[in-house]
């Protein structure tokens, strides 16, 4: 997820928020963050639940897009980001695991800090978030009153999801070509560390590539926090991102293919997994956002996601950027974005019209 080439992205934090740790599972601490909407009434008000991206294996929970927080907090939504771990140390099994307990811990916890109304809220997420964004009528209940899916995949039974496996020549000429953060970096290394599996070791932050480079005192602020971890490991944890981007193998080793008996039972497992064969009536109404030149999630994706929600009898609705690629909109930082007319306010207005008055 690099930034946009010329925007001013690295701002700090927006405040005022506070963090929390949801649950502690074999030492690992998983977090959230919320954003307590400014309420003068004190009424009770509806709340967003943001789940992050990152292919599974990295992102953080301590920002989101850039337009989410200017968007939500101006339409008086509370948001709640929440933190899962990440791949390879564990799979999907205890990632959906992880967004449940997150939103049960919501449940028991947000209204003795915030006044909320807590059966008014919308799922959001970005790519992987987005994904687990249209998973989540499945996996919460209640179900959100609405969706914003956000260049998130919605279908891993194609080729897209399980590619034919590289040859030695061509896993050869994949890693010569790409630039890892560590010059040195053997595939022994890479390798290695995507064949981890214990789940005592896994993490819940990872910061992308182009941010070891920010001084550390701008990087803190972007993230809120006192102390960012940017060493060897976050940096292995960036090349193998890369490295596993390459050699296609993100979302097998995600859904623990070595552990299935066939290939019929896996197939039969990412089937259930995909959100397009969900569908019901019943679904949330959807919001979806995508760039049609993605080339991390194909765009084709959402158009079969967004017919079927139709046929279905779903309220749905979508913005389509031309040409933009996975994380466009990247761009729009807030309502004075050149773009926030043409993808955010149309977004907003349908939560709005299916979480604020659905009472």
């Amino acid at each position: 997820m690099p930034p946009p080439s010329g925007a001013k992205w690295c701002t700090p934090c927006p405040k005022p928020f506070s963090d929390h740790v949801y649950k502690t599972v074999q030492g690992v601490d998983v977090p959230l963050r919320i954003w307590p909407a400014e309420n003068p009434s004190d009424e009770p008000l509806p709340w967003l639940l943001w789940i992050h991206g990152g292919g599974w294996a990295g992102g953080y929970h301590t920002r989101m897009v850039g337009w989410v927080h200017p968007a939500f907090h101006g339409r008086q939504y509370h948001i709640v980001s929440v933190g899962y771990r990440l791949i390879p140390h564990v799979g999907f099994n205890e990632q959906v695991e992880d967004l449940v307990d997150s939103f049960k811990w919501c449940r028991e916890h947000l209204p003795t800090m915030i006044s909320v109304d807590l059966e008014r809220y919308a799922v959001a997420g970005d790519s992987a978030g987005g994904y687990f964004s249209s998973l989540s009528p499945h996996i919460f209940s209640p179900a959100p009153k609405a969706i914003i899916n956000i260049y998130g995949p919605t279908n891993f039974t194609g080729p897209w999801a399980n590619p034919t496996p590289l040859s030695p020549e061509e896993l050869d000429a994949a890693f010569s070509k790409i630039e890892f953060l560590d010059s040195d970096r053997k595939r022994e290394q890479l390798d290695a560390y995507w064949a981890e599996r214990d789940p005592s070791k896994a993490m819940t932050v990872a910061p992308w590539w182009w941010e070891f480079d920010i001084p550390q005192g701008e990087h803190e602020a972007y993230h809120g926090v006192t102390s960012v971890n940017r060493g060897d490991e976050e940096r292995l944890v960036m090349d193998v991102y890369r490295w596993v981007a390459a050699t296609r193998t993100r979302i097998t080793n995600w859904f623990r293919k070595e552990d299935f008996n066939s290939q019929e039972e896996y197939d039969k497992f990412v089937r259930k997994a995909s959100p397009l064969f969900g569908i019901t009536k019943d679904h949330p109404p959807t919001f979806i956002l995508h760039g049609t030149a993605d080339t991390a999630v194909p765009i084709e994706q959402n158009y079969v996601y967004e017919k079927t929600l139709k046929e279905a009898g779903v309220p749905v609705n979508s913005r389509y950027d031309e040409g933009g690629e996975h994380s466009f909109d990247a761009r729009i930082l807030d309502e004075k974005s050149e773009d926030w007319q043409m993808y955010i306010v149309p977004a907003m207005d349908f939560i709005d019209q299916h979480v604020k008055r659905s009472r």
